[in-house]
């Protein structure tokens, strides 16, 4: 990443785009051998895009290996070697016209913060890198995060080990920032107070890295950055892996650099720039990392042409020696010693071969540099793209009978565009209810984000009545589960939960579910052993030893950790058999996505109800029910005393019943009759959690859709 000592000119340069020279050193590692390394000694013409050089084993060029002589610009092992003691040099050549162009405007914008420390100067270069991009490529920045102070936290090994573990790319819905504050990361040094955090995380559907391999001085997450301990102080660090300069009395500069690399990541879009994952579907964590970098650079180059006095017009100038006095006096960050695992040489500058993949991506467009390639453009757009905010959620309440069936994917959906990304979906839910009285099972369907396999759960399944009464619900109710997805010729179902003893809540499945694929049977309720008979023939238990099922322990509940995970949504159980009541014992099922939380009550009881309330408003967990969560619905026949229990009653105020009616008969009534219910966490704000209910001939929404 450096040239070596024979080198013609200046020995510590490194030409990105522009190519090596001859003499330059390329070294395989720190293997003592010679024989691993090759000198430069001619460029090649540009093949398929990249451009490759002839080498030697030797300085003088004689001795020529057989195999291997010509090496990629990019190729791997390969790698410039500095001078020892030496940085490596990003020359100002290497810089295209627009990087410039870019820096200049930034330059001519920036103000001097009254207090001149490094955040302060950080924040403004921020703000006039963004306005110069913008102003100069088009792009529509992002703002520049507020009180950037308060989001730099410095960390031990083991507490920096576990924020790196935390995924940057999300699944789609899901934003860090909502989730995590800078508090709880500043102690993430503390096992218990790590342990709770990961366990919160979990539960919100929060995805993990293994723990990382090789140490690294920092890293950034929900908008907030963390960086080793032993950087804060103006000493190096003691620990060579996390020195960031070979020259110790210029470890503040490194360390503002850093700080600049790892708050790009923090401004980038979703906090993860172009890293795969969530609705991205181009990029990558090498390709992110140049954008990063190179921003970064921006930003340092920035500062640092205005600590040393140079003006706008002094960078414009490409002849006038400014630049090359910017490009020897800046301060990025070099690795400090050698490590063969991680293809690095002491002195090389971080993040080089990504600079170099980037700016060569920009001389395949336009070798005048006067602007950059459409694909770079394009590209750093997306990199910058102002977050969208979380993803709209959309609950469809159907009642009765929901007409032609709809079979559920089951397969991954379209591929995203070439050089773009997926266009976001809402987050959907689809709940079932019959449209009687006297049929019970809520069916819920959720839809994967991505286009992978829909997601179901089937709580309860059974009806009260004779045998007529139970053909026409089986019939009804199977029907209704030909929505499911299909795999290996079967309609799969992910989970089947028993909510209640009460035969009504049963007696249909063994027929409904006969021949599907179910992965998962719970209930509540003295249902083990049980000689209770269902519809068809047969005993309840005689099903739930063939399915495999388990029983709910008595006393459970867990509203601070999911029972299972469907895709973009999360189950959990707030409580089962928490109480004696008429059937043994019932549970109480909650679904989080995105904003909207989804309780089933089943048959709950007042006393069951009360145990819910306490667990679920201690302070731990009264977070399920409020921000970033704006609409609970419940659902359920409770105990006609359960729901003023509920903890969603206060401080929101008392629930809005959805005005829904079946058989002439109200859904918000009590008693034994249905109920269905939204409730607004913020009363008076607009959710982003849509609620349609769905009966013949008539759709109702709430929220009202603004006029």
């Amino acid at each position: 990443m450096g040239n070596g000592a024979f080198a013609d000119d200046d020995a510590r340069s490194s030409r990105p785009g522009i190519g090596r020279k001859k003499g330059d050193v390329l070294d395989r590692g720190t293997f003592p051998d010679p024989k691993f390394k090759r000198y430069v000694q001619e460029a090649s013409t540009f093949s398929e895009g990249k451009q490759n050089y002839k080498t030697s084993k030797d300085p003088q060029g004689k001795d020529v290996p057989k195999f291997g002589s010509t090496v990629s610009w990019d190729t791997k092992p390969y790698w410039y070697v500095p001078v020892d003691g030496q940085e490596e040099v990003w020359v100002a050549e290497g810089r295209p016209e627009w990087y410039w162009s870019v820096v200049a405007q930034a330059v001519a914008g920036y103000r001097k913060p009254s207090t001149p420390d490094e955040v302060a100067m950080l924040t403004e270069g921020f703000r006039v890198v963004f306005a110069a991009c913008s102003n100069s490529l088009g792009i529509t920045a992002p703002a520049v995060i507020p009180d950037m102070a308060r989001r730099i936290r410095y960390l031990g090994e083991t507490g920096l080990g576990r924020l790196l573990e935390i995924r940057p790319a999300q699944p789609a819905g899901i934003r860090l920032e909502d989730l995590v504050k800078p508090e709880e990361i500043g102690a993430l040094d503390d096992e218990k107070k790590a342990k709770d955090l990961r366990s919160k995380l979990e539960a919100g559907g929060v995805q993990f890295n293994p723990p990382p391999g090789t140490p690294n001085p920092a890293g950034s997450r929900a908008r907030t950055v963390a960086l080793i301990e032993d950087i804060r102080g103006d000493d190096p660090p003691t620990k060579v892996e996390y020195q960031l300069t070979l020259r110790a009395n210029n470890h503040a500069k490194a360390r503002r650099h850093l700080l600049a690399h790892e708050f790009m990541h923090a401004h980038s879009r979703r906090g993860s720039g172009l890293q795969r994952g969530g609705d991205l579907t181009v990029g990558g964590d090498q390709v992110d990392e140049a954008y990063t970098e190179f921003l970064a650079r921006m930003v340092t180059d920035t500062i640092t042409a205005v600590e040393r006095g140079l003006s706008a017009d002094d960078l414009k100038e490409p002849k006038g020696g400014k630049r090359k006095e910017l490009a020897e006096q800046v301060q990025y960050n070099v690795f400090c010693c050698e490590s063969r695992e991680a293809d690095q040489a002491k002195g090389a500058l971080r993040y080089q071969s990504n600079i170099w993949a980037l700016v060569k991506a920009f001389f395949t467009g336009d070798k005048s540099g006067s602007q950059p390639s459409a694909l770079l453009k394009a590209e750093l757009a997306l990199y910058l793209e102002r977050d969208a905010g979380p993803l709209p959620t959309e609950l469809d309440v159907v009642v009765g009978d929901p007409g032609v069936a709809r079979t559920a994917r089951a397969d991954g959906g379209e591929e995203a565009p070439r050089g773009g990304r997926a266009e976001p979906k809402p987050l959907r839910l689809e709940l079932y209810l019959p449209g009687d009285h006297d049929t019970d099972y809520h069916l819920l369907l959720i839809p994967d984000t991505a286009g992978g396999r829909t997601r179901s759960v089937l709580i309860d399944g059974g009806c009260s009545g004779g045998p007529a009464t139970a053909k026409t619900q089986q019939k009804r109710l199977r029907a209704l589960l030909d929505r499911l997805p299909v795999s290996g010729g079967s309609r799969v179902l992910d989970q089947v939960i028993i909510t209640s003893g009460a035969a009504r809540r049963f007696n249909l499945l063994p027929a409904v579910t006969k021949g599907m694929k179910i992965q998962s049977v719970h209930y509540a309720g003295p249902l083990t052993g049980s000689k209770a008979p269902v519809h068809g023939g047969g005993v309840i238990s005689t099903w739930l030893t063939a399915s495999g099922a388990c029983a709910f322990p008595a006393g459970l509940s867990q509203p601070d950790q999911p029972f299972a995970v469907l895709g973009p949504a999360a189950l959990y159980v707030l409580g089962a058999n928490l109480g004696a009541d008429s059937t043994g014992g019932s549970a109480v099922l909650m679904v989080a996505l995105g904003r909207l939380r989804l309780v089933l009550t089943s048959d709950a009881s007042a006393a069951a109800a009360r145990t819910v309330a306490a667990l679920c408003t201690t302070t731990a967990n009264a977070r399920i029910f409020g921000s970033p969560a704006d609409i609970t619905v419940i659902t359920g026949r409770p105990d006609r005393h359960a729901a003023g229990q509920w903890p969603w009653s206060a401080p929101a105020g008392n629930p809005i019943p959805l005005p829904l009616t079946h058989a002439g008969r109200p859904l918000g009534g009590v008693g034994g009759a249905r109920r269905v219910a939204a409730v607004p966490v913020a009363p008076g704000s607009l959710p982003r959690t849509t609620v349609r209910a769905r009966l013949a001939g008539t759709t109702l929404t709430f929220p009202e859709p603004p006029s």
